[in-house]
């Protein structure tokens, strides 16, 4: 099973900052991190603790500022 790294989470939150005040779908986000939407929102909240629409609301909700408090775990 391939799960998502922090570097992909880093990419999709990415990818959703630049498309704030657009709509934008979770099949949009899994697709540009080459993901199907169900394993992606899965694996997403599994390593943020939010979901996909979460993340997107918090960051919308401040204009584009983004100040989230998500803790990625260190992979060695």
């Amino acid at each position: 099973m391939v799960t998502i790294t922090n570097e992909t989470v880093s990419h999709a939150i990415d990818y959703i900052l630049q498309h704030i005040g657009e709509e934008l779908s979770v099949e949009e986000v899994a697709a540009h991190c080459h993901f199907s939407k169900y394993h992606f929102s899965r694996m997403f909240k599994e390593q943020t603790g939010e979901s996909v629409f979460d993340i997107y609301r918090m960051v919308d909700e401040k204009s584009g500022y983004m100040e989230l408090d998500i803790c990625l775990p260190v992979k060695s």
